[in-house]
């Protein structure tokens, strides 16, 4: 998805509670409330009624239209409507009295609750946005409708000196100045089994370029109230800008910053309300903003913000060394960052170079905090020039962003056409690992291979030294993936050295090969020298032997101390089943922690080298 943008209107304005009114079906309503604006003082008087509206109800559902003449009506950018209004008799159902101005193509749209239906004389205003300022004569048709409970009548009076006023602009600058908010106080009653919104506008008045961005402060005061949801959204031309979690029986501060462009266009900040019955008031909202100039970040490499849905698909070739080979092993440090609504089916991702899919997972819960996150890929690829790129992909509500930064890293090695009597390959000369108190680390080390000939079978050994800081050991557990299957599973008690000699069957082609380290080491410090595996042919070859010691190849060295992967409870067959799907295909480096030991012990009984 795009970065968002955001245009203002070009001739018509229609407020969010026209288009979003009662709905019966669903048990939502949008509307705003205030007993007078504290900015009707400072708003120009365009023009009142002129004379008062009577609408009278009965227990069935009416609605009447009214017609005035308004002569030189002035609609600037921000306008204000404020009607002053007395009901009588009985109340309406909860759905309210219904008031909706029509200025041509401009509709103005206002709930009177039940609330205010107490033989008392009330005010509410609503803010209103056109694209254009106008100056002309109006017909303008105001509609009311309603009904009352069974057997039961009321009727409402909306008085001659309801007016129309005009807003003044503030216009932006890098100094905080205060906005406008029509209305500014808000009293509600929320739903029991359904959704309130209810929304105030301001307009932003912007002469800045696209090098600056929107920095709001929002100020209000909120009662004592229950819901199970409590949000504020920012909304422009029906797109969703920001939203953020709002606290009741407090004064809540929330910041926000948004890019914006350069002209007029209107802010609709919405309070979202879901399941309750209280009555709910939020007054003094009070919105100030001021530009900020945007600090280039060198270490972003690209930005997305998303909007209920992802389906980025991000080119990252440029992060590939120079090399003329199409066949390499990857090795990709991915740095990124979700910040945002959070998706709790996860964010799932792909590495893809042409139509290959190279590798797979998903960005968890966990990791959507907006927090630096190392995502580590070991992969390969047969057409190395090929661009590559990574996609996310997530069905989902709500907004966020996604940022990869600059450090990210691909390194790279050649694969080896083994066609000789012995390989050898050298993973790490030393590493040292912190393990947990409880539950275990596990360590995954990858090769590609590509064996020339299928016929020729391989023995595989294992070969380190592994010394413990203490008795709280338990064990070290080895398995060896060959091309998603393993091939053998062995578990060591005891520090010293280990060399593991197994026969391997390869398949001719490519071959992948996953050593997996399970450490149980109860808090102890674990020390891991000259880890490395070769292969020698059982039968011979006729491509010559290679000179003694074989092969040494550079393994993209681990940083000390980092550990990948702490099992989870569960089951030993299920995260067998998990490590499979992982590794399938493409393997990526993960993490995982557990606290069950069955798993291990399982292994151990397989194992017939303690």
């Amino acid at each position: 998805m795009a970065n968002v943008y955001y245009r203002t209107f070009i001739i018509m304005a229609v407020i969010g509670i026209a288009s979003l009114g009662y709905n019966a079906n669903h048990g939502s309503s949008l509307f705003t409330h205030s007993y007078n604006s504290s900015h009707t003082q400072e708003g120009v008087l365009s023009h009142n009624l002129g004379e008062d509206l009577v609408f009278n109800y009965t227990d069935s559902f009416s609605e009447s239209t009214f017609q005035l003449s308004l002569t030189s009506l002035n609609l600037t950018y921000h306008n204000e409507l404020n009607i002053s209004f007395l009901v009588e008799g009985d109340s309406s159902t909860s759905a309210g009295i219904s008031i909706t101005f029509n200025f041509d193509t401009i509709a103005v749209n206002l709930t009177v609750e039940r609330y205010f239906q107490d033989n008392q004389v009330h005010s509410l205003t609503q803010g209103f946005f056109v694209g254009e300022p106008i100056v002309k004569d109006f017909i303008v048709n105001i509609i009311i409708s309603g009904e009352a409970g069974f057997g039961k009548s009321g009727s409402i009076t909306v008085y001659a000196t309801s007016f129309i006023s005009n807003i003044p602009m503030i216009d932006l600058s890098e100094e905080e100045k205060i906005l406008f908010i029509t209305p500014d106080n808000l009293l509600f009653e929320g739903v029991t089994f359904g959704t309130k919104e209810v929304t105030v506008l301001t307009v932003i008045s912007n002469s800045f370029n696209d090098s600056y961005n929107l920095e709001l402060t929002l100020d209000f005061l909120v009662n004592d109230f229950q819901s199970f949801t409590k949000e504020v959204i920012l909304t422009t031309n029906s797109t969703e800008l920001a939203r953020s979690n709002f606290a009741d029986n407090q004064i809540n501060n929330l910041d926000f910053q948004l890019e914006i462009e350069q002209g007029y266009f209107p802010l609709y900040i919405t309070f979202h309300v879901e399941i309750s019955s209280d009555l709910i008031e939020i007054s003094n909202i009070q919105l100030s903003a001021k530009t900020i100039q945007i600090t280039p970040n060198q270490d972003t490499f690209y930005e997305a913000n998303w909007i209920d849905g992802i389906d980025e698909n991000i080119d990252i070739s440029s992060f590939k060394p120079q090399s003329a080979l199409s066949e390499q092993i990857l090795n990709i440090s991915f740095y990124s960052s979700f910040e945002g609504s959070i998706i709790y089916s996860g964010i799932a991702f792909e590495v893809i170079q042409g139509s290959t899919l190279l590798a797979y997972g998903s960005i968890t819960t966990n990791k959507q905090n907006g927090e630096i996150q190392l995502i580590i890929i070991d992969t390969y690829t047969l057409n190395y020039q090929d661009d590559l790129f990574i996609n996310f992909q997530a069905d989902a509500s709500g907004s966020g962003t996604i940022k990869i930064y600059s450090s990210t890293t691909i390194e790279i090695r050649n694969i080896l056409h083994v066609d000789t009597e012995i390989h050898q390959m050298q993973f790490e000369e030393s590493l040292v690992i912190e393990t947990p108190s409880y539950g275990s680390i596990a360590l995954l080390f990858y090769d590609v291979i590509f064996i020339e000939n299928a016929s020729v079978e391989y023995r595989n050994d294992f070969l380190m030294e592994f010394s413990v800081s203490d008795y709280n050991f338990d064990s070290l557990t080895l398995t060896c993936y060959v091309n998603d299957l393993a091939t053998y599973t062995k578990t060591f008690r005891n520090p010293g050295d280990v060399h593991v000699s197994e026969e391997i069957t390869f398949t001719e082609g490519i071959n992948e090969l996953n050593y997996i380290l399970i450490i149980l080491g109860g808090g102890s410090e674990i020390t891991i020298e000259n880890m490395r595996y070769s292969l020698q042919q059982i039968t011979g070859s006729e491509n010559g032997v290679l000179p003694a010691g074989g092969i040494d190849i550079p393994f993209f060295q681990l940083p000390k101390n980092i550990f990948l992967g702490l099992f989870v409870l569960f089951d030993c067959w299920l995260v067998m089943g998990i490590m499979l799907r992982i590794y399938k295909g493409r393997k990526l480096r993960k993490s995982r922690q557990t606290e069950n030991d069955e798993f291990i012990l399982e292994i151990a009984q397989m194992s017939q080298d303690y």
